[in-house]
C-alpha cells in the first residue's frame, strides 16, 4: 500500500506519516494522491525510531509506493 512519509531531523530515519488509500486503476487523474492537509506552521510529529518530536511541513512529505 502507498504511504506519505517524512524523514526524521534529528536522527534521519523514515517514518510513515499516513497511507494512501488505493486509486481505481480506470481513473487518469494527474494530481493524484494529493498530499494530506497541514495545520497553519506545520504538524509537531515523533520520530517512532528517536522518539524526538519536531514540527514538519506539508512540502517535507514524500511518497512511497
Amino acid at each position: 500500500m502507498p504511504h506519505w512519509f517524512l524523514n526524521c531531523s534529528s536522527c534521519n530515519k523514515s517514518f510513515v506519516h499516513s497511507a494512501i488509500a488505493v486509486k481505481r486503476a480506470d481513473s487518469l487523474d494527474p494530481f493524484w494522491p494529493a498530499k494530506p492537509a497541514f495545520p497553519e506552521g506545520g504538524s509537531n510529529l515523533e520520530c517512532p525510531s528517536c522518539r524526538k518530536s519536531a514540527t514538519y511541513q506539508r512540502y517535507q512529505l514524500m511518497y512511497s509506493a
